[in-house]
């Protein structure tokens, strides 16, 4: 189990260079910052403060990190409520990706299991078949690594992980299902986040993306082939929006996901895990077509197969695929 302690770090002035920036007064305050506004940090912080500036950067530095302490419960006698975390989470400023970040601190022996990286905006955001992800400010892009046992399920891990991912979110009000192989959908069908796993040297690397404050234009998204994109929603329409402020939703859903894993994951078999996973699979039982490499092809979407393939029903026959671009049918 972890045992970092309850930790939240923001980057030096320097950032984590050349990789990332470090966070700046925007991020900090106001209607996109990665705490919002009913959030109050234990002390005044910005990268970019000084004597003249009501943000006071701090300095005390981290071995090795780059980075400096915001919070941290090995020093703050009473640690925030609001503000802990189970394992460390770095909060950035701009970036190529979270993502490079996250090996980059994994690599110094940084960033464990649970721990993470949250970016406020990516220059090189990438999702699947490295795809670029929009990553506004406000918005959340976060990578954290994920237990060795996700890496033994081979092709089911992003069906796991997106499993997981569902059960936090709903554990956090809100409730979305999963588009095999890993894009999340609210109640009314439109993509509010996606998934994307890596793997380096028998370390598996999660990336969450979710639409908070805004969404990519429809011109944007592959035609034909991507349901409608959304932001993030609680409600059931019609109530003013508020949206959650980045930090405080992973907050929320790093508890979740560890003990999502801890009672529906860790330990079980690959076919329980699949079985599990597409309960909440999104057009479950529904006609759906699938595109690979230019070939179409329609059928009932049956589920999840144990080794992360998807299940369809064509012509009376049940066949397993594990690529395409999958939307509803007709």
């Amino acid at each position: 189990m972890i045992n970092n302690g309850h930790a939240l770090l923001v980057a030096l002035k320097n950032g984590l260079a050349p990789l990332a920036e470090p966070l700046d007064c925007e991020d900090m305050r106001g209607p996109r910052s990665q705490f919002g506004e009913e959030v109050v940090l234990p002390r005044p912080v910005c990268a970019f403060g000084d004597a003249a500036d009501p943000c006071v950067r701090l300095d005390a530095l981290i071995p090795r990190s780059r980075a400096v302490v915001l919070f941290d419960s090995r020093l703050e006698p009473n640690p925030s409520p609001e503000l802990s975390v189970p394992a460390h989470t770095y909060l950035i400023g701009r970036c190529t990706s979270a993502f490079d970040v996250a090996w980059d601190l994994h690599g110094l022996a940084l960033l464990p299991v649970w721990g993470a990286v949250s970016a406020s905006t990516q220059s090189g955001g990438r999702g699947q078949m490295r795809k670029p992800w929009h990553s506004p400010r406000g918005n959340l892009h976060v990578c954290f690594p994920l237990p060795e046992d996700l890496l033994r399920l081979a092709g089911l891990a992003s069906a796991a992980v997106g499993y997981l991912c569902v059960l936090a979110f709903r554990a956090a009000g809100y409730t979305l299902s999963l588009k095999w192989p890993n894009d999340l959908l609210d109640v009314s069908g439109r993509k509010v986040g996606g998934i994307l796993l890596e793997e380096k040297n028998g370390v598996l690397m999660a990336g969450l993306g979710v639409n908070l404050q805004e969404a990519p234009d429809a011109e944007t998204l592959r035609r034909h082939s991507a349901p409608p994109a959304g932001v993030l929603f609680a409600g059931e329409g019609g109530e003013e929006y508020a949206p959650p402020a980045p930090f405080g939703l992973w907050r929320a859903l790093v508890y979740a996901l560890i003990e999502a894993y801890e009672n529906h994951v860790r330990g079980k078999s690959p076919a329980a895990i699949a079985r599990a996973a597409e309960a909440h699979l999104a057009w479950k039982d529904r006609l759906v077509h699938l595109e690979d490499g230019g070939r179409g092809l329609s059928g009932f979407c049956r589920g999840v197969s144990p080794a992360g393939g998807l299940l369809l029903q064509v012509d009376g026959l049940e066949q397993e695929h594990f690529s395409g671009s999958l939307f509803a049918g007709d």
